[in-house]
């Protein structure tokens, strides 16, 4: 069966969970009938996934290296103590 242009989007619109009523319906009719298009569906996830999963990893470097730059150099020991003041980490 030829991959329509259209499915990745309506793909997309069923792994964000805004399909409904009789769109709904048929893409699950379709995924139930359509081994090429189950295909399709099971790679789309796993690359929002893959994305979604690098995306964190990312997000956790930055904030290690702004950890170390705000937490560990001497002339942010003030802001330091005002953070952990807020925070109840250290002496008030």
């Amino acid at each position: 069966m030829r991959t329509s242009l259209h499915d990745p989007q309506i793909i997309e619109k069923y792994l964000s969970g805004i399909l409904s009523g009789t769109e709904l319906a048929a893409f699950r009719d379709r995924l139930s009938t359509d081994p090429h298009f189950q295909l399709q569906v099971e790679s789309q996830k796993e690359a929002y996934q893959t994305i979604k999963y690098y995306g964190r990893a990312e997000l956790r470097k930055e904030l290690k290296r702004v950890r170390k730059r705000l937490f560990t150099h001497p002339d942010k020991a003030r802001f330091r103590l005002k953070i952990n003041r807020i925070f109840n980490y250290g002496p008030r």
